[in-house]
Formats: structure tokens, C-alpha cells, sequence
């Protein structure tokens, strides 16, 4: 939405707005990794080997986002509303996934918990840093796969829409 009035006036390569955001949230999340490396010790975690598997996971987290991203872009340009909807959305995929609360022993939070998506991306990282068991590392693995090839069809539908998306927001 921000780049709408260059995308209309400018002729460019509409990836570049893809590629310069991934570049972004490289760098920004390469930062706070800088960051959090002195903090578990601090806070007395004291990493092993596995840490070296925390960039790729965290670059599974930036093509999982993109992933989503892609695929909202035709919706929330023609539907201005999906631009509130996804920070509430975004509030309740938080509550379901094991960022406030630890995976539930049983019952249907369990349940829920090991249906969402980002559960395993977020406790293999942790893992990672902790030196955990990677239990969730197959999961992962199948997360990955299955991001690129809907990141590399979400890459079509943008190739597509996008010049449609800007005449129509021109006129």
C-alpha cells in the first residue's frame, strides 16, 4: 500500500518491492539475533552447537511470512478492510501458537497447538537456541517444502495481479 503511488507513476520491476522488504527483514532480524545471542547468557541459557541452525530457521520464518504475504496482496489491495483484519488475526494465531502459553500435556489446546503451522517453526528455533531435541524438526522440514512452492505460486499470482492492481488504483 505504501509503494501504490510509485508503483503508478514508475516503470520498475515490481520485485523489487518483494526483494527489498526480504533484504529488510534479513538485516533487521540479523540484528536482533546480535542481540538475543548475549541475552541468553545473561539470562543464564548457554547454547550449544544447534545454534548454528538459528539463521536457516530464521530465514524459514521470513519465507513462511513472505509466503502469507504474497498471497494477501491481490486481496488486500482490492479490500482495504484485510489491511485491519490481519494485525487481530496476527493477536490470535499469537494466543494459539507457543509464544504466551507452553503446548498444552492434552486435551484440544494440544491439539490445536500441533495443527498450527507456526508451532513447529517457533519450537524448533527455540530448540536451536537451547540446545533442545528438535522434536519438531520434520515438521519443519514438510513447513519449508510446502512454503516454496506456494512462495513460488504466490510469486505468480503477484506477477499477474499487480499490473491489473495498478491501473486500477491509478484511475
Amino acid at each position: 500500500n505504501g509503494s501504490m503511488s510509485l508503483l503508478s507513476k514508475l516503470n520498475f520491476p515490481r520485485e523489487s518491492l518483494i526483494i527489498s522488504s526480504f533484504y529488510k527483514i534479513v538485516i533487521n532480524a540479523g540484528i536482533r539475533l546480535f542481540i538475543l545471542i548475549p541475552l541468553l547468557f545473561l539470562f543464564g541459557v548457554y547454547p550449544n552447537w544447534t545454534i548454528i541452525f538459528s539463521p536457516l530457521i530464521i530465514l524459514s520464518i521470513i519465507i513462511t511470512g513472505m509466503t502469507i504475504g504474497l498471497l494477501i496482496v491481490p486481496f488486500g489491495q482490492i479490500y482495504t478492510d484485510i489491511s485491519r483484519l490481519i494485525p487481530m488475526a496476527l493477536q490470535f494465531m499469537m494466543y494459539i501458537s507457543p509464544v504466551v502459553f507452553a503446548i498444552p500435556k492434552s486435551g484440544f489446546l494440544k491439539i490445536v497447538f500441533l495443527w498450527n503451522f507456526i508451532t513447529p517453526i517457533l519450537m524448533t528455533f527455540r530448540d536451536s537456541l537451547s540446545g533442545g531435541s528438535f522434536e519438531f524438526g520434520s515438521n519443519l522440514f514438510i513447513i519449508n517444502i510446502v512454503a516454496i512452492v506456494v512462495l513460488f505460486f504466490g510469486w505468480i499470482l503477484y506477477r499477474i495481479t499487480m499490473p491489473i492492481l495498478i491501473e486500477r488504483m491509478s484511475n
